[in-house]
């Protein structure tokens, strides 16, 4: 027992001594000029990212939005650079193969109401200041505002199963998601073969 305790913690040492890279999509990888309607999906920085019907503040549901890979040079309306996403009346639907433990994304946004769901936890707001400080499906939010005209940053923190945002005047860009560490799954793994490994000798006994 004592050598494959031992074997399990130096897997994980070699396993922690890579540094997980962040995804982050800046949609450079989109042509500028792109449009995608609802039901539509693109994958862009090898994230799917599927177009979905938008709730307006009244809690009706609207199908006739698009998105639109924009390149608004010199000054990007999300506060970037290069190319970003206009969000118009949809809700994008952000599919990063797997859990995540935080996500961070920059915005401008200049009218209209705005979808958040996380976690299967929607939210119909006004602002994004409207949802600073709270906890959404189990994730800590916390906005920036002030980085210039309607311009700020998102930031979220906890386990991330699924996320979608969408507004009716809204911007983004860089959105950043860190992947769980391969050491976070292997541990894991390791603590459930443990686990099997002591039932199996404690049944034989």
């Amino acid at each position: 027992m004592k050598n494959i305790i031992c074997g399990i913690f130096s897997l994980l040492f070699v396993a922690a001594s890579p540094v997980a890279h962040s995804t982050v999509l800046d949609f450079e990888d989109l042509v500028a000029g792109t449009t995608y309607n609802v039901t539509d999906s693109f994958v862009t920085s090898g994230v799917t990212v599927s177009v979905n019907d938008f709730t307006f503040t009244s809690g009706v549901t609207f199908s006739g939005g698009f998105t639109q890979v924009q390149a608004n040079l010199p000054t990007t309306l999300a506060g970037g650079s290069g190319n970003e996403l206009a969000v118009n009346n949809v809700l994008l639907d952000f599919n990063f193969g797997g859990p995540i433990p935080g996500l961070d994304l920059l915005f401008g946004e200049y009218g209209g109401n705005l979808n958040l769901d996380i976690n299967g936890d929607f939210r119909n707001f006004q602002n994004f200041a409207d949802i600073a400080g709270l906890n959404i499906g189990g994730v800590n939010v916390s906005v920036v505002n002030g980085l210039g005209n309607d311009l700020g940053s998102l930031s979220l923190s906890g386990a991330i199963n699924s996320f979608a945002i969408g507004g009716q005047e809204l911007w983004i860009d860089n959105v950043s998601a860190v992947p769980v560490p391969a050491a976070v799954w292997l541990f894991g793994t390791a603590l459930l073969g443990l686990a099997g490994y002591t039932r199996k000798k404690r049944q034989a006994a």
